[in-house]
């Protein structure tokens, strides 16, 4: 009986970050290609910032994904082969995952603030200014 949890408790796990992976491609992809429209008008009535600041974490979505997909999947096989693996094995797989989400924070800081670097911006988003830019343009106007 306890194998059977374990291996549903696996399937659950795998089924997660497949279906993660799947969905986040799909809309990564077609907003990476413009066709779902310009979410950057449309931010959240909680959002407590600008509207600047929402347009570069729209921005960012499609560069930061994939990071924290590796995140995710760290944690989750990370937390189920806890005890089961080396002790080092398991320092290499948290570090993994660390290091990805502080990679992409970094990249998501840099799309935010500066709307840099450009490779990692959606081609149809390249050409709009930075959280620190349009303050800048902002401030000119008053």
């Amino acid at each position: 009986m306890d194998n059977i949890f374990w291996l549903l408790k696996d399937a659950f796990y795998l089924f997660s970050i497949v279906t993660f992976v799947v969905v986040y491609a799909l809309v990564a992809g077609k907003y990476w290609r413009g066709e779902e429209g310009e979410p950057n008008d449309i931010a959240p009535s909680a959002w407590p910032f600008s509207r600047a600041h929402w347009n570069g974490v729209v921005r960012s979505y499609v560069a930061v994904g994939p990071f924290v997909a590796v995140f995710v999947s760290v944690g989750v096989l990370g937390a189920r082969f806890e005890g089961a693996l080396s002790p080092a094995l398991e320092n290499l797989i948290f570090v993994v995952g660390g290091g990805s989400f502080l990679v992409a924070l970094v990249i998501m800081g840099g799309v935010i603030l500066w709307n840099r670097p450009k490779f990692i911006v959606p081609p149809h988003l390249r050409g709009a200014p930075g959280l620190l830019e349009a303050r800048r343009r902002s401030r000119n106007r008053r």
